[in-house]
């Protein structure tokens, strides 16, 4: 249930509902708990923030080694706590908070996974009880590069997450995760197009009867055109190798997911196909369904590393087999 529609729908529904209504989409904040072991350290990051001390003010503060002695990440995620603590009022104060420290984070997070893990972790233990802050915050960090999708994949099939699999805010950003790597490849898939159209304009209206091979070769090397087209193509290729990398791992996920459940149904005596195995399911097969002019492409590398008749259950293959005859 999203913003004040919440206080909105409580008033107003009979008392028989009450059961369904879920929990107010409230912050989740200890740190104010005067018990709190990092009570101490809190109180010297509000006070810095209230200050608007510096992005580069306060990566020295987290660095002073004098002032605390827990690990660095720990550090960082109390950081991320207060931070997104006072800036709970709004996205608009998220926003503005997130851009403010960006070199901050950045520079504590670079490109390691297991920091960003660190951020999705403190991001829904502080808003578990408001899914859409979630997504609102997790496509903010994703654009700004903050974290990237395979940590947020990572995240969302940990085992601290197993809880919150049915719940529907997790898909959404499953979704987001995966269409913004797909989008940046769809955009610069367009962007060489159109550079290849461009280029070939250009070489149908030059008249350089003139010039032998040697001069038009010397001159292609030269164009600076040339040479962004040879850029956006090598980042073209990276990009799309990323793709199919994360895509990979989505399916292998899912896969691991399933046949875990099944496995462990059968041990117990249980039948799989309860209402959780038709949901993950059908959540599998939207994957297959969403992005499957990807899925095409890399349908060689689906067959040699993940999807082997003999490794993988016959029911999750099923799934597989239903998207190939489609694509036949």
């Amino acid at each position: 249930m999203r913003l004040s529609y919440h206080q909105r729908l409580t008033e107003f529904l009979p008392a028989a509902f009450e059961k369904m209504i879920p929990q107010k989409p409230i912050i989740s904040y200890d740190l104010n708990d005067d018990e709190h072991p990092d009570r101490d350290f809190a109180i010297v990051l509000e006070k810095a923030f209230r200050e608007k001390i510096s992005a580069d003010g306060m990566i020295d503060l987290l660095r002073n080694q004098s002032e605390n002695q827990m690990d660095i990440n720990f550090r960082l995620s109390i950081f991320f706590k207060v931070l997104l603590y006072l800036a709970r009022k709004t996205f608009s104060h998220n926003f503005v908070a997130l851009t403010r420290y960006y070199s901050t984070l950045k520079e504590f997070i670079g490109g390691r996974e297991d920091v960003q893990l660190t951020i999705l972790r403190t991001l829904y233990e502080t808003w578990k009880l408001h899914g859409q802050m979630i997504i609102v915050l997790v496509t903010k960090l994703l654009k700004m590069s903050l974290v990237d999708a395979s940590a947020v994949v990572a995240w969302l099939f940990s085992d601290e997450m197993k809880p919150e699999f049915e719940r529907l805010w997790i898909w959404e950003i499953l979704n987001i995760a995966l269409e913004h790597v797909s989008g940046h490849v769809r955009r610069n898939r367009q962007a060489i197009e159109k550079a290849k159209l461009k280029k070939e304009e250009k070489e149908l209206n030059d008249e350089k009867d003139d010039f032998d091979m040697e001069t038009n070769e010397h001159d292609d090397m030269a164009d600076p055109n040339a040479m962004e087209s040879f850029v956006k193509e090598s980042e073209f290729a990276d990009l799309h190798e990323c793709l199919k990398n994360l895509l990979l791992d989505v399916l292998h996920k899912f896969t691991v997911t399933l046949t875990e459940h099944i496995v462990n149904s059968e041990s117990n005596g249980n039948d799989f196909q309860n209402n959780w195995y038709l949901f993950v399911t059908g959540r599998f097969k939207n994957v297959f369904l969403k992005y499957w002019r990807d899925l095409f492409e890399f349908r060689e590398a689906l067959e040699k590393e993940l999807f082997k008749e003999f490794a993988i259950d016959s029911n999750v293959m099923e799934n597989y087999n239903q998207f190939k005859a489609l694509m036949t």
